[in-house]
């Protein structure tokens, strides 16, 4: 399985390129320009994404819809 691994708030994520299909063709750089805001909101403005960290602590809350 292919993706990324982030580290926010002292805990290890991996964000798989299945379920988070945006970071697929990121280049390093892209995905290295993240912001952490309000120690709850993920934001990668080179990537127009935004992720809340609850989405990644309960996943199962947060069905994602992509096509």
């Amino acid at each position: 399985m292919r993706g990324i691994w982030l580290l926010a708030n002292d805990r290890e994520y991996f964000l798989s390129h299945d379920r988070y299909p945006w970071f697929k063709d990121a280049t390093v750089k892209e995905i290295h320009n993240v912001q952490l805001l309000h120690g709850m909101h993920l934001h990668w403005p080179d990537l127009d994404v935004d992720l809340e960290m609850a989405a990644l602590d309960q996943p199962e809350k947060y069905p994602l819809t992509y096509k």
